[in-house]
């Protein structure tokens, strides 16, 4: 799963000109870096206390319809998980696509977008569709859809061997999740924290793609 790097650049820019440094990104993406980093000792936390603590787990972690009483989890939802596969495919679609929104909006309002997206799509989830809730997804998909708006055909790799135009890639993964929420698909999957993040993601691009277009920049991809 992979895209390649996108950068802004002026239309009557020449090829002799850096078009990086009309955005002026970070050389390196660390808010990305940090909340994979977040994520990981959380998981590992979570294991302990499940281990030494186990009643404590879910008060401390998933959010849940009364969330105003434990509001920490608000944030400790966002990078709690519900086992290794659920970490690693988060981890891996952050890892890919964290960078490039990153360096468009920059690290402190990507890492706060980010918490944000977290934080709503949480408490949309578990009151729509009321139960415990935890996870990276509806942030996750917040980035995703930001970058459908960015650069809807631009391609990614599913699985790392399918090529598969972004646009594409959202209306699946949008129907899957509508068919879930109807009680078509698999059970334990928070769905209205896809499609809430999605939604935000589509909202988050279209402004920062109009911002910067009346600035004179275009992705070029």
């Amino acid at each position: 799963m992979a895209i390649h790097e996108r950068v802004w650049e002026r239309p009557d820019a020449g090829y002799d000109r850096p078009p990086g440094a009309l955005v002026a990104p970070p050389s390196r993406p660390y808010g990305t870096y940090g909340l994979l980093a977040t994520m990981g000792a959380t998981f590992v936390l979570q294991l302990v206390v499940s281990l030494y603590a186990g009643g404590l787990h879910d008060r401390i972690f998933p959010i849940r319809p009364d969330w105003w009483t434990v509001p920490w989890t608000l944030v400790t939802s966002t990078f709690s998980h519900g086992g290794v596969v659920h970490i690693l495919f988060n981890g891996l679609v952050l890892y890919f696509f964290g960078p490039h929104l990153e360096r468009l909006l920059g690290t402190r309002p990507f890492v706060l977008l980010f918490l944000l997206a977290g934080a709503l799509t949480g408490v949309l989830q578990v009151l729509i569709q009321p139960g415990l809730a935890l996870g990276a997804s509806g942030a996750i998909n917040m980035v995703f859809g930001a970058l459908v708006v960015l650069m809807p055909k631009a391609k990614l790799l599913l699985y790392g061997v399918i090529p598969i135009r972004f646009w594409v890639a959202a209306v699946a993964f949008a129907l899957l999740d509508v068919f879930g929420f109807l009680g078509y698909g698999q059970g334990g999957i928070g769905n209205v924290a896809h499609l809430s993040g999605l939604a935000l993601g589509l909202f988050v691009g279209y402004r920062l793609k109009k911002g910067l277009e009346e600035r004179g920049l275009r992705l070029s991809y």
